[in-house]
């Protein structure tokens, strides 16, 4: 199904680049507009139009991220993705590593002191070993992620 939806959407962008191709072409030849209209053209361009061979869409079709179950992404934002010329060639990938990385400390030392405090082996006993309902909301809660 994820298939086929992204097959359709690449369709989809493939036509609308062309569109937009003959309509510049079209502009071009009558020169009647002004730079800001021709610039906002050009830019729109230069960021949605998509010209993909057939390795391409096969890469796109299949590559990990989506292929069974989503998310839905267009084949715009896959090349944005591993294209060098993208965003991530200026980005400060080290430095948001590094950030997210210095985060693990504490989340590593919260999940060992609930985990001490309100052990799983609980939920696996038959009997509720004094445990209120409220503690045990608690662990499902705490076990759940929320």
């Amino acid at each position: 199904m994820i298939l086929t939806l992204k097959m359709v959407g690449v369709a989809y962008e493939i036509h609308d680049t062309r569109v937009r191709r003959i309509q510049w072409e079209k502009r071009k030849e009558e020169e009647e507009e002004d730079d800001e209209e021709r610039e906002s053209a050009r830019l729109t361009m230069h960021y949605k139009d998509v010209d993909p061979s057939a390795v391409d869409i096969f890469h796109y079709a299949f590559s990990h991220a989506g292929l069974l179950t989503g998310p839905y992404y267009t084949y715009r934002t896959f090349r944005d993705l591993y294209s060098p010329d993208s965003y991530s060639a200026v980005a400060d990938c080290y430095g948001a590593c590094v950030d997210r990385l210095s985060r693990l400390p504490f989340y590593l030392c919260m999940f060992l002191v609930v985990g001490h405090l309100f052990p799983i082996d609980v939920w696996k006993k038959k009997t509720d070993m004094g445990f209120g309902v409220e503690d045990k909301i608690f662990f499902f809660a705490a076990g759940c992620g929320a």
